[in-house]
């Protein structure tokens, strides 16, 4: 009997919000959001907890972010400084499992069809990305990529696993539109 495969979806939480914090450690403990568009004050590219603590998403306008967080700071996008950030932190995941599949800057999948318990495992990964990155993950855990996802979705911040053979009793108690790429219509 073939063992089943077990797939660890991965985000690193806010990130572009907690590389500003990495890049300038006097930021951590203040609200905070990355903004984009031509002048960096169009939009909500990203904020960290204590922003999302105030009531600011991802997406919103910036001027609408500052009414809802006088203190608020906001930060001009730096990709190319995030870009070595992503790469020191996926340098680290590639020595916890030999196939690591990256789908952005900032999250992707791995193969956890070697761990005994991936619970254990997924608490070293998360705690030396922590450590040695400055990042903190959310994560899912399943026999496939879709669920590990939705899993990644509904842990944040966390982490949360299916066991293998329980996919279909856990699927059958959440709403289709939680699928990646499931929009309103489609659903």
């Amino acid at each position: 009997m073939k063992t089943p495969s077990r797939i660890l979806h991965f985000d690193a939480d806010n990130f572009f919000a907690s590389c500003e914090e990495i890049l300038l450690p006097a930021l951590r403990g203040r609200p905070l959001i990355v903004a984009g568009g031509r002048r960096n004050d169009g939009f909500v590219l990203s904020a960290n907890r204590r922003a999302k603590a105030s009531g600011i998403k991802t997406g919103i306008a910036v001027f609408a972010a500052r009414r809802l967080c006088a203190e608020l700071v906001c930060r001009a996008a730096r990709v190319e400084a995030y870009k070595i950030i992503s790469a020191r932190m996926f340098k680290v995941l590639s020595e916890f499992s030999p196939l690591v599949l990256p789908i952005s800057i900032d999250e992707g999948f791995m193969d956890f069809s070697a761990e005994a318990d991936g619970a254990v495992r997924w608490r070293e990964l998360s705690a030396t990305i922590l450590r040695e990155v400055g990042l903190n993950l959310s994560g899912g855990l399943a026999d496939s990529r879709w669920l590990a996802k939705i899993l990644t979705d509904l842990s944040k911040p966390g982490f949360l696993e299916v066991g293998a053979g329980t996919e279909k009793e856990f699927l059958a108690k959440r709403h289709v539109g939680e699928l990646s790429g499931i929009g309103e219509n489609r659903a």
